[in-house]
């Protein structure tokens, strides 16, 4: 069996085109768990590579968000 392909928080910082600081709160919204964090102290989180690639393909484009709600009348 082999292993899966795992991206780093910097991998998956370049490949959505945000920083580093970024990635987590970016993978929460999209659903995507840990797989698991590097050794030691400092180690960093690490994420299933085919999760990050479909979730960020099904997230809505920069900008989308939901219609403002009209203003009332006057």
């Amino acid at each position: 069996m082999t292993d899966p392909e795992v991206w780093t928080t910097p991998e998956v910082a370049k490949f959505c085109g945000i920083k580093d600081t970024v990635v987590s709160n970016r993978m929460i919204r999209l659903g995507v768990p840990v797989y698991d964090r590097e050794p030691g102290r400092a180690g960093r989180n690490r994420y299933l590579a085919n999760l990050v690639r479909d979730a960020v393909a099904k997230a809505p484009g920069k900008g989308n968000r939901t219609p403002r709600k009209p203003a009332p009348p006057t």
